[in-house]
């Protein structure tokens, strides 16, 4: 695919993850113009402002500018998504980790170069969002082990299209699927 550079798009990594994230690597080969969010995954209330602080100092084209979200960067991606009404691209979301955040408990995580310990509390401190509607696509890895797709289901059901992916899990292999659907996602409305 060849590079694609009228289109803004903005990653949000996963749990553990930033620039060396392999999807964001590939996304940004095709789609020059994407930019990593890069946030504190420990502390929920960081993480928001931090976030939100840098979209807003952004020039959002609510017709070319597409947030792409995998993993717990799914949950940051679709919460924000509601907040600029801009179109997004969700990757095996953790929709719920207030809930699926906890299985990591007492794991070391490395943030902004430091060493952590991860325990209970940042995951308590995870909020449930009301979600509005905005035109987004959801990728499900079937053999994803690490989120409950049924649970993204329930959550997204209704007011997302769906793609599923037999042969992926949690980190998608093959990307082209997503790469494909940027390009539909801004010309057309889902």
């Amino acid at each position: 695919m060849e590079q694609v550079k009228d289109i803004q798009i903005f990653y949000f990594h996963g749990l553990n993850s930033g620039e060396q994230s392999s999807a964001f690597k590939h996304i940004k080969e095709v789609f020059p113009n994407t930019q990593l969010l890069k946030y504190n995954f420990i502390v929920y209330e960081k993480a928001y402002k931090e976030i939100e602080s840098f979209l807003r100092n952004q020039t959002l084209d609510n017709l070319n500018t597409v947030f792409i979200g995998s993993g717990l960067g799914g949950y940051w991606a679709n919460l924000f998504c509601s907040v600029f009404g801009i179109q997004t691209i969700l990757i095996n979301p953790s929709l719920r980790p207030r809930k699926n955040l906890l299985k990591y408990t007492n794991e070391d995580f490395i943030c902004e170069a430091r060493a952590y310990l991860f325990t209970a509390e940042p995951a308590k401190a995870y909020k449930e969002h009301p979600i509005r509607i905005y035109p987004r696509a959801v990728f499900i890895g079937l053999l994803d082990n690490v989120v409950n797709y049924h649970e993204t289901e329930k959550v997204l059901g209704n007011i997302a299209k769906f793609i599923y992916l037999p042969d992926e899990g949690h980190r998608l292999k093959n990307l082209q699927p997503v790469l494909d659907m940027i390009p539909r996602l801004v010309n057309t409305f889902l």
